[in-house]
């Protein structure tokens, strides 16, 4: 979960009702934060926080005698912004040997992919790429 406006508060009354791992990262309660939930019933060894930032959050963890990095990440609107956050999630997977571990990428990219679908005041966004 993204932009989670999860304040240390919330995660004690989320707990009380969430039934297994709940990993998070702070945010305000008007913006950013970072959850990861692992359900109980899924059988996972080694689970280790290996960064996490107000906007990134990254696990990792074995399952099935396979090894998981687990990546959560909110992205900025701003391109520039959104820029160097790409480098720095491109350099936490880069600390991993890509061909020994399943990587998931959880995010909320905030970005226009289609100006048929989003645009602001009939003026396309779309990013150009």
């Amino acid at each position: 979960l993204q932009e989670t406006f999860v304040t240390e508060e919330v995660v004690k009354q989320f707990r009380q009702s969430w039934n297994g791992d709940l990993i998070y990262t702070v945010g305000t309660s008007h913006s950013l934060g970072n959850i990861i939930l692992l359900r109980k019933q899924n059988v996972y060894s080694d689970l280790s926080v290996f960064y996490q930032t107000n906007r990134i959050l990254a696990i990792t963890f074995k399952h099935d005698d396979e090894d998981y990095l687990c990546i959560s990440v909110y992205y900025p609107n701003e391109t520039n912004d959104k820029c160097q956050l790409h480098d720095e999630v491109y350099n936490i997977i880069r600390a991993f040997n890509t061909d020994s571990i399943n990587i998931l990428l959880l995010s909320d990219f905030n970005c226009i992919m289609s100006d048929d679908v989003d645009n602001l005041g009939g003026i396309g966004l779309a990013m150009k790429m």
